[in-house]
């Protein structure tokens, strides 16, 4: 599996990121704040578990 994942095109992501960069750059991104804290709080655990 990790072969076949790194011999994998990587995908094409630069009409959201070009979209995520005017959002920023515009003042209409929003951070969700209890999206991100799950997110941290998830990665920790994973963090704990190694």
């Amino acid at each position: 599996m990790q072969q076949s994942l790194a011999t994998a095109p990587a995908p094409d992501n630069s009409a959201r990121l070009d979209a995520l960069k005017q959002a920023i750059n515009d003042g209409s991104y929003r951070v969700d704040s209890e999206r991100l804290a799950a997110s941290i709080s998830r990665f920790e655990q994973d963090l704990e578990s190694i």
